[in-house]
């Protein structure tokens, strides 16, 4: 008989917070955690590993136990697109000693939501997610299909080289196609985000207040929301995580606006849903 009970992790390291969960056998949830963001691209390494730690730490202190080894772990980590970002995150992972590295699967974020939304149908109909938080991105998968070609034998479902891989799952699953939009970063992307409204808002309410663009509710919003002028709220103002979410935040009261049937903020919000869903 083991020592330690089976513990199966699933760990969500977005842009804005991580969380783990700790499961038993049974597949009942023993254990949570939560922490800041763990996009190592935005946070930097150090950071991303603080906040994994701190959430997995948090999850087994709800377990009653120290922190040991998981048994088997998924990581859905925003900002993992290429192997280089997944071996970075794996030896992360190893130093804070969540499982063996045999009993890990590190992957982006955007995969374990559609998982997450489609548990038991994803394998064979295929479907889309959508992200907006801080940041935007879209991913879809889809099971390839054979076909049949004239002679009789089978042909294989064509695949756009640009934007779509072939992935071979584990043995009796179905070869899938995936394809994913946006999520390059706050910097040349993430249209239509709660970081791409919020900066909008910041933008159309200085326009408005030096007379360049249209009046607008969001030019008091803004500054009631940071507690400061204008001026200020832009003065030594750079893209860093913190300053990423903070503007994001702006988004509910862009919405607010839009209520009140203020133009700008309407604006503001066309345009993001246009730009999602080009997604």
């Amino acid at each position: 008989m083991d020592a330690h009970p089976f513990i199966a992790a699933g760990i969500d390291g977005g842009g804005s917070h991580t969380r783990v969960v700790l499961v038993d056998a049974q597949g009942n949830t023993v254990g949570f955690g939560e922490a800041g963001p763990a996009n190592y691209h935005s946070v930097g390494l150090a950071t991303a590993e603080r906040n994994l730690s701190k959430a997995f730490k948090a999850a087994w202190e709800e377990v009653g136990q120290s922190p040991r080894f998981c048994d088997h772990v998924c990581l859905g980590l925003a900002g993992v697109a290429t192997d280089d970002d997944r071996e970075r995150m794996l030896q992360v992972a190893l130093q804070i000693g969540i499982a063996p590295k045999n009993r890990m699967t590190i992957d982006h974020d955007m995969r374990i939501a559609l998982a997450g939304a489609m548990p038991d149908r994803l394998a064979t109909t295929g479907g889309i997610v959508l992200i907006v938080g801080t940041g935007s991105a879209a991913f879809g998968q889809v099971p390839i299909r054979t076909m049949q070609a004239d002679s009789g034998g089978a042909g294989v479902s064509p695949v756009n080289d640009n934007s779509i891989s072939l992935e071979v799952g584990p043995d009796g699953q179905p070869m899938i196609q995936t394809a994913r939009a946006g999520g390059m970063g706050s910097l040349f992307d993430d249209a239509g985000s709660g970081y791409d409204i919020g900066r909008r808002a910041v933008t159309a309410a200085i326009r408005a207040a030096d007379g360049r663009g249209e009046a607008t509710v969001l030019t008091d919003i803004v500054q009631r929301a940071f507690g400061a002028t204008l001026r200020d709220i832009v003065t030594g103002m750079s893209p860093t995580p913190t300053k990423r979410e903070n503007i994001a935040r702006l988004a509910p009261h862009v919405i607010d606006a839009a209520d009140q049937h203020d133009r700008v903020a309407d604006g503001i919000l066309c345009a993001a849903g246009e730009e999602l869903a080009l997604c």
